[in-house]
């Protein structure tokens, strides 16, 4: 007699995954399979982290470790960087630890994936954990899309309180999302099949504040275009950057979302490449520069906040390149002041 589906939510893998219990441990090959993809996806994510610091660590030292202690963009970015890499560590030990035990139990601080059922309470804190863990990194990449703002509106206080405004309400309302979407069951793989609602949730919280800076950057360049200072490359290289981020968030989100809609084993891959940010590589650069040149509006914007534009040069490879920030400033500098000073 062919055994029942659990639930109607679950798709055939988790179905079937449900029957190897029932067989007696007969047919070990979807199990098998499934554990394959979990460690391919741990290794995949930890070593695709590993290359893009590796290639990034001389701008780092460079750029990174000189500035004051007071600076937002060296915490975000040690945040970001490493954050991430010792999450994926940690799950990537417990993967290969826990998955040669008699229960194999794949469990990690963001990711916990198991063939055996966990009680309401364990699934519970399970989820919140990973939720928390995406939003601190997705809160970190806010934090530097709202940075890059901050600097093109040339450090207006307005800009400065409705950014932190969004980024508190941002992680103001995880709790509450946590709540909503709590899973109410356990099922094989301790997720809750997902909901509208639940895409509706998680998709405002993780893509309106990314969209709303995007939003303002834009604005704000098309005035810079009007007014001459817009075509400058690194101003034209921060829109383009935040595009290609936003669309990146977008995509992931998407992807995520519908792989998690139909919980199975690939809905998991979303948690564990969240953790993989090499398209949040930047560096920043501190310039010298003559104070006099603090009164033209475009110099004062290149020039003393440069080292809050972050900027995103290879989203993919994640190699940052310095613009030529002489050369653009330079058709910004007075004609009174001497162009051959010591910069």
């Amino acid at each position: 007699m062919t055994p029942q589906p659990l639930s109607g939510d679950m798709v055939w893998i988790t179905w079937e995954i449900q029957q190897l219990r029932y067989n007696g441990g007969k047919n070990q090959s979807l199990l098998s399979y499934s554990l394959s993809v979990y460690r391919i996806v741990a290794v995949g994510a930890l070593a695709l982290l590993i290359w893009d610091i590796i290639i990034t660590f001389p701008d780092e030292v460079h750029y990174i470790w000189p500035q004051s202690q007071r600076s937002p963009t060296k915490w975000v970015f040690l945040l970001t960087r490493y954050f991430g890499l010792l999450a994926q560590a940690s799950k990537l030990t417990n993967v290969f630890t826990s998955a040669s035990s008699s229960t194999r139990r794949l469990v990690s601080i963001c990711l916990t994936v198991i063939d055996s059922q966990f009680s309401i309470e364990e699934c519970r804190m399970i989820y919140a954990t990973q939720v928390v863990c995406g939003g601190i990194l997705m809160a970190c990449i806010q934090a530097i899309l709202m940075l890059r703002v901050y600097a093109l509106y040339s450090q207006d206080r307005r800009i400065a309180v409705a950014m932190i405004t969004l980024l508190v309400a941002e992680i103001g309302s995880m709790p509450g999302v946590i709540q909503l979407t709590m899973p109410t069951n356990t099922g094989n793989m301790c997720m809750k099949p997902i909901t509208v609602r639940d895409i509706a949730l998680f998709g405002v919280s993780a893509i309106l504040p990314q969209l709303l800076v995007l939003g303002l950057t834009i604005v704000k360049f098309f005035s810079g275009l009007r007014d001459g200072w817009g075509a400058i490359p690194i101003v034209s290289r921060l829109v383009r950057d935040d595009i290609i981020l936003v669309a990146v968030i977008v995509v992931w989100v998407v992807i995520s979302a519908a792989l998690t809609s139909i919980n199975t084993m690939y809905g998991y891959i979303g948690y564990s490449y969240v953790r993989f940010r090499s398209f949040l590589s930047f560096s920043c650069r501190r310039s010298h520069y003559p104070t006099s040149l603090l009164s033209d509006f475009s110099t004062h914007f290149i020039l003393r906040w440069w080292s809050q534009l972050v900027a995103i040069f290879n989203p993919v490879r994640g190699g940052p390149a310095q613009p030529n920030l002489l050369s653009a400033a330079a058709r910004l500098i007075p004609a009174s002041v001497d162009r051959d000073a010591e910069w």
